[in-house]
This record gives C-alpha cells, structure tokens and sequence, in this order.
C-alpha cells in the first residue's frame, strides 16, 4: 500500500463586517456539553484577518498586488458610506497596470457590480463622482451602473407582474370556494395545489409567499 502523509490545513477566516470578530475557542461554541463529550471534540485554532484591525494605508503597504489591495480596502470600507465614496473617487481616478483591455473592463466591471448589489448608498452619488473624474474606468462605472439599473428595473417589472398574476388567482380560488366548487374542480381552473386551496379555504387573508411555498 502507497504511503499516504496528511497535509496541515490552518483554518482561516476572513472578517470585514461593522463589529469586531468576537474569537472564542472552538469548545465554546459547544457550550453545555459535559466533559466526557468534550474529549472528543477537535482542538484547534484558526488565523482570523480582521479588517477594522487595518488601516487604508496599512493595507495599501501590506499588499503591492493593486488589484489585491482595491479588493480589501473596498470590503473594509464598503459600510461606510463617506470612506466609499471617497475611495471610489481613488480607485477610479488612477490606471492599474492589467495585462491587458479585456482583463481591465472585467476587474471594472466586477467592482462597480459589488458597490452597486453590497451597498444601500444611491448609485447616483457614485455616478456624479464618476462624471468629474472623465476617466476611462469611469466610464466604464457608469456604464456598468446603469445596465444594472435597468436590469434591476425589469426584474422588478416581472416580479410585480407576477405577483398580480398570483393575486388574480387566489381571487378566482376563493369565489369558488365560495360558490362551493370542490378541491378537484379549484385545482383544474387554477393549478394550485390541495395544500393550497385547503390553507384557502381556512385563512381568508393570504399572504402570497406563505401560499407559494406550501
């Protein structure tokens, strides 16, 4: 049989929200448990990066990947709507050197896309920076900002359709159970399930995503 050697694997975990990580000991998160099943727990540590424990120009100096250091200082900034904006403004004011125009539109791309979906802020305060900065990155903000938009706006079009299509049937659903039409009738005209109707027939005002996931 082949020698097989275990490899060392060091737990880490990578932490950038409003609060500090609280570290506690891998037991503790098993509080109550008595002694005799403790023995049989792993013991172990993990390395923890929290990032409230770094500066902006600490990690700038930690890292001269530009790519790696824009990434870090945007989830460590990300909830705090002054210290975004304005590294917004840096990021997208200055070139890094990537290998080559696809790759750049892409790493833009993917970082105007986590501002917009990782933050309450309103994109147009982030578009009204890019508009005084006339940069080809951004540009490519506010390109990409605006597709999102717009796709945002159509997805919420269809989700509001739908939901009045939804409406519309456990309106039809109740008038006949009201006109005493049985389960298998109800389900033939409206295609909901005997779950459905039976939560109809005992609830008459019905929250559409509760009757959605019966």
């Amino acid at each position: 049989m082949k020698d097989f050697r275990l490899q060392a694997v060091i737990p880490i975990i990578f932490y950038h929200g409003t609060t500090s990580w609280n570290k506690k000991s891998f037991e503790e998160y098993f509080e109550g448990m008595d002694n005799f099943l403790l023995q049989f727990l792993p013991r172990f540590d993990y390395h923890l990066v929290d990032m409230k424990n770094y500066s902006n120009k600490e990690i700038e100096n930690l890292f001269e990947d530009k790519q790696l250091q824009i990434s870090l200082l945007l989830m460590k900034n990300i909830f705090y709507e002054t210290s975004l904006l304005n590294l917004t403004r840096q990021i997208f004011s200055t070139s890094i050197d990537l290998p080559n125009k696809e790759y750049e539109n892409q790493f833009y791309e993917v970082i105007t896309s986590y501002i917009y979906y990782s933050t309450d802020i309103n994109i147009q305060k982030f578009i009204e920076i890019m508009e005084t900065l006339r940069t080809q990155q951004s540009e490519n903000f506010v390109s990409t900002a605006m597709q999102l938009k717009i796709s945002g706006r159509k997805e919420g079009r269809k989700e509001g359709r739908r939901e009045g299509e939804i409406k519309k049937t456990i309106k039809v659903a109740y008038t006949l159970i009201n006109e005493g039409f049985d389960n298998f009738m109800i389900r033939k005209i409206t295609e909901l399930n005997f779950v459905q109707i039976d939560y109809l027939r005992t609830h008459e005002n019905t929250d559409v995503d509760v009757l959605y996931n019966l």
